[in-house]
């Protein structure tokens, strides 16, 4: 198992790390400095459950969107509800969870757009999608061009697409 070491100084206590296990020393300090001084202290804020729940499901999403899209999913892995996780993602994402995830295939279908030559229907089917048409209404909905358009750099610049999907 690995252990912290403890090296006691003239009013100090120098943690090191017994086998270069760096994130257990961390782990540790910040466990002793919370139960010392509460959840805040020098200036330096914990993360909340709530915060560690976004950042779980962010990090979730950015591994898993290409074999996942459903919220039930997200919310079962992370051991909560689909409510819970909603209020979280909108709270710290400014989004529902749906429209996280929507990003999320949008942001991935953008890199294999620009980065591959594959033709529209393979890249629909790797992104989940049944087939380039119900890719391309998607992929439309979302950034208010079609994937041709976008490829090759003649559809509407995307920040007047969400403004034109907004009014």
């Amino acid at each position: 198992m690995n252990g912290i070491g403890f090296q006691l100084r003239p009013n100090s206590v120098v943690l090191a790390p017994a086998n270069g296990d760096e994130d257990l020393m961390v782990t540790f300090a910040l466990k002793c400095l919370v139960r010392l001084y509460g959840n805040s202290f020098s200036g330096i804020r914990l993360p909340s459950r709530s915060q560690e729940i976004f950042n779980e499901f962010v990090e979730m999403v950015n591994r898993k969107i290409l074999k996942e899209r459903r919220v039930t999913y997200y919310a079962e892995e992370l051991g909560i509800t689909t409510s819970h996780l909603n209020q979280v993602v909108q709270k710290f994402g400014f989004r529902t969870t749906k429209e996280w995830l929507e990003l999320a295939v949008c942001r991935e279908a953008k890199m294999l757009l620009n980065g591959s030559k594959d033709n529209l229907e393979k890249i629909a089917v790797a992104l989940g999608f049944c087939n380039a048409t119900q890719f391309g209404t998607f992929f439309k909905k979302h950034t208010g061009q079609t994937p041709m358009e976008y490829r090759n750099g003649k559809g509407i610049p995307e920040g007047e697409a969400e403004e034109k999907n907004n009014n």
